[in-house]
């Protein structure tokens, strides 16, 4: 039998899926801030005090808690800017926040990770963050008990 098209199934097993003991809000209906940073291998960056500092801005800029935020880093050991031959780091932070938030709030967080991320930062690098919105018509987040 296939499920009823109106996502009527997915909402459920999702919501039943809650910390909440009633089934409280399904998580996709919450901010879920995603972070996902990619850079340079050998670049000497404090993944857990960036991610620290960066949950914490989004919580002051957004409507979110520090708890919702999730970071995943991304070293590469390949990377090229420019002609190649100037030897300069990669950094590309890419902050995913449900839609909804204006311009101004996604501005003002750009400029903060950014300020906080030069601020770590010993060697030439090229950076780069952007926010961009998950749509929350087809946004799905959940936390996977496992089997």
């Amino acid at each position: 039998m296939d499920p009823p098209a109106d996502g009527t199934a997915a909402r459920d097993s999702v919501a039943a899926l809650s910390d909440e003991p009633d089934g409280g809000s399904v998580p996709w209906e919450v901010p879920v801030p995603q972070i996902l940073v990619d850079h340079s291998a050998d670049l000497d960056l404090d993944h857990a005090g960036f991610a620290r500092e960066v949950h914490q801005l989004i919580a002051e800029v957004i409507d979110t808690t520090v708890a919702d935020c999730k970071t995943l880093f991304r070293p590469s050991g390949r990377h090229t800017v420019g002609d190649g031959t100037g030897g300069r780091a990669v950094v590309l932070v890419e902050i995913k926040i449900l839609a909804g938030r204006s311009t101004g709030q996604r501005a003002e967080l750009t400029a903060r990770v950014l300020a906080a991320l030069q601020a770590r930062l010993d060697v030439p690098a090229a950076i780069g963050v952007e926010v961009t919105e998950l749509d929350r018509e087809t946004y799905r987040f959940v936390h996977h008990p496992g089997r």
